[in-house]
């Protein structure tokens, strides 16, 4: 499964272990979703068949200089041919998809991300607990990027920038690939906010799913 190169089977406990701990003592919901990526990114996947297929429409060119095919015609021939093939493979079968990372547009990655931390939201009822305090930590573990969406609850409850701040630390952690690391800091100052403004009821209980893990093939968007 994805989620192994990132994360091992205990430390994916430990981190739904301090979800429920954080939860025995506020009546807040607190959801990590970790996601393997936001989007298919499929204009990457042109740039990246783009560059590859130049690079080796170029050599077989330098290879048939002595054919009787003008050189322009063999770029040309070859270039189409291997666009084709590396498009196919790259963008229907995910080939290299870990090098169209290099190919992304930060500003198309934020736009996904976003994107898709708000349909999860909604996909998994964040937005329908009993006091509108469920917190999302969106984690998109292609891109390196993460979101928090709080509802109304809670959010108005916190001072502005906090989330983002948050959001900050989990995303530095994250490039630096301390996924369990970043995710227990986040979820502890998360759980700190939520305990601050809800506490435990007598009759609490839990609404909705700890943690989540999903692909984004299986996802709703």
């Amino acid at each position: 499964m994805f989620i192994d190169s990132f994360l091992t089977k205990e430390e994916i406990k430990d981190v739904s272990n301090l979800i429920k701990e954080n939860e025995r003592e506020t009546s807040g919901e607190i959801v990590v979703l970790i996601s393997d990526r936001s989007s298919n990114y499929e204009l990457s996947a042109v740039f990246l068949s783009f560059f590859l297929s130049f690079i080796f429409g170029f050599v077989i060119t330098l290879l048939s200089l002595n054919s009787y095919i003008s050189e322009l015609n063999i770029f040309l021939l070859s270039f189409l041919v291997f666009y084709v093939g590396f498009y196919y493979f790259i963008f229907k079968k995910d080939f290299l998809f870990s090098f169209r990372r290099y190919f992304l547009n930060p500003t198309e990655v934020r736009r996904e991300v976003s994107r898709a931390a708000l349909a999860n939201f909604y996909s998994e009822k964040l937005y329908n607990t009993k006091a509108s305090n469920g917190v999302l930590i969106y984690v998109s573990l292609f891109e390196k990027v993460a979101f928090i969406l709080a509802d109304k609850g809670i959010n108005e409850k916190v001072k502005e920038g906090v989330w983002e701040e948050i959001v900050k630390e989990l995303c530095l952690n994250l490039k630096e690939t301390k996924v369990s690391i970043s995710l227990i800091k986040a979820i502890n100052r998360v759980g700190v906010l939520l305990k601050e403004h809800f506490e435990i009821k007598e009759d609490d209980k839990n609404e909705l799913h700890d943690l989540i893990i999903k692909k984004y093939s299986e996802e709703i968007l």
